[in-house]
C-alpha cells in the first residue's frame, strides 16, 4: 500500500475526527482517536468491525 494512498484515506476521513497512520507486525494501521480500525496487507484492505 502506497504511503500516497494512506494519506489519501486519512484526508477523506478526516471530517471523521483524528485518523493517524501506523504499523503493527508489519502491516500499515489507520486508527481513530488511538483506535486501530483498518489494517493493509499488500494491496488488501482489512476493517476490524464488532
Amino acid at each position: 500500500m502506497s504511503d500516497e494512498y494512506l494519506d489519501y484515506l486519512q484526508d477523506i476521513l478526516s471530517p471523521l475526527g483524528e485518523i493517524s497512520k501506523g504499523r503493527l507486525f508489519g502491516l500499515r494501521t489507520l486508527k481513530y482517536n488511538n483506535l486501530q480500525f483498518a489494517m493493509f496487507n499488500g494491496e488488501t484492505l482489512f476493517f476490524a468491525v464488532n
